[in-house]
């Protein structure tokens, strides 16, 4: 499912490029209301890999980018998608918006001023899925050197179909269907800075064949690694 959130800056809101930690942070916060953080934030599902359930996208609306400073100016209207397959997050952050109707960004308040509450659904057999913020598949060697792979590797792929079925199988508890993924055309490198650390992910479409309950819940719950850090956010574009 997916809340979209329309949002009023008290001020221009001036953000870096990066800011897909203090976001993070911000929805944290909110969950933080209903005394909901612990879990989403330190738990999430899975055994050794933790999965937190959700994602989010770009923050959207009209802006000015100062490509020198690498810094966004947004003054008006603002909105921001966050999706999840577990009923129970949307429940916690619903509970959170109705009691916390604003989110903190750095030193601006932007207040929610609409909420929508969405469940698209996608159709049997094939779809394209965009990735409009990066997919991000990495492995940390045995020297804690951390290496991200690229469209050109097969290990971004088997990477990105381990990943969704290990997601599906920790947040549902059923066993995920196969899933059939290929590129489509042209992939766009992004370096992002989080907490530091600079993460190497790709944009791009894919087209993936599998069992309907499963698009959805990619869809929902996003492509590749960190998805609750803002990445593999995904947009159904065309039909097949």
């Amino acid at each position: 499912m997916q809340i979209k959130l329309i949002m009023r800056p008290e001020k221009p809101l001036v953000i870096p490029f990066n800011y897909n930690y203090q976001l993070q942070s911000a929805l944290f916060a909110m969950l933080g209301e209903v005394g909901e953080s612990d879990f989403w934030h330190d738990n999430g599902f899975g055994d050794a890999a933790k999965f937190k359930g959700f994602c989010f996208g770009k923050l959207n609306g009209r802006y000015h980018a100062d490509t020198a400073a690498k810094m966004i100016s947004f003054d008006d209207e603002i909105t921001l998608e966050i999706r999840s397959p577990s009923f129970a997050f949307i429940d916690s952050f619903q509970r959170a918006l109705e009691q916390h109707p604003f989110l903190k960004l750095f030193d601006t308040r932007l207040d929610v001023t609409g909420a929508a509450l969405l469940n698209k659904h996608l159709p049997g057999g094939s779809v394209i899925l965009t990735a409009v913020t990066p997919v991000v598949i990495h492995r940390t060697l045995p020297d804690r050197h951390t290496v991200f792979f690229t469209p050109e590797d097969d290990e971004f792929y088997e990477g990105i179909c381990n990943n969704a079925s290990r997601k599906y199988e920790s947040i549902t508890g059923q066993k995920a269907p196969e899933i059939l993924l290929r590129p489509l055309g042209e992939f766009q490198k992004t370096v992002t800075r989080y907490k530091g650390c600079y993460i190497t992910g790709h944009t791009g479409s894919f087209k993936i064949r599998t069992e309907l309950p499963f698009a959805e819940f990619l869809y929902n719950a996003g492509l590749g690694e960190k998805n609750a850090q803002g990445f593999g956010f995904v947009e159904e574009y065309t039909r097949r």
